[in-house]
């Protein structure tokens, strides 16, 4: 991962997934009001790295046959946005930031747990978008269909 592209696209992709982990890791030190911010910040980490990559897709991905991929970051997998799924990303980054603001101004019974599941449902529905497999794809399109039916 040579190129600012590629390290934005995994961190748009994983940011949520991380910033999950950590609420429900140390999540019980603070209230609703702790919850809403972190999720916040990740909604705006996301949202920035999204269309900073989506914005400089056309340059990045001259060489790769209309490709960006981003290399192997440890275990995770091979990330990739095309001209198909790169409008996808910024408006699952827009939808997904407007959601995190609005749901900061309701009143959630359990807000850690909602927050977690909003975070979980965000990064599957990045990573489902910017999958290079179809395994890959399917595994983060159930990280983003598995939360809306806990919420319920």
């Amino acid at each position: 991962m040579d190129n600012l592209s590629e390290i934005l696209l995994n961190l748009a992709v994983y940011a949520p997934f991380a910033f999950a982990v950590s609420l429900a890791a140390f999540g019980w030190l603070g209230g609703a009001k702790t919850a809403a911010r972190a999720a916040f910040v990740s909604a705006s980490v996301s949202l920035v790295c999204a269309l900073w990559v989506c914005g400089n897709f056309y340059r990045d991905s001259a060489g790769v046959a209309g490709f960006l991929y981003a290399g192997r970051c440890w275990i995770f997998p091979e990330l990739a946005l095309s001209a198909i799924s790169m409008p996808m990303l910024a408006l699952t980054a827009l939808v997904g930031f407007a959601a995190t603001v609005y749901s900061a101004t309701l009143e959630i019974k359990n807000a850690r747990l909602y927050y977690i599941l909003l975070l979980v449902m965000q990064g599957g529905l990045f990573g489902a978008f910017t999958s290079a497999n179809l395994l890959w794809m399917y595994m983060f399109h159930e990280f983003a269909l598995v939360p809306t039916f806990v919420a319920m």
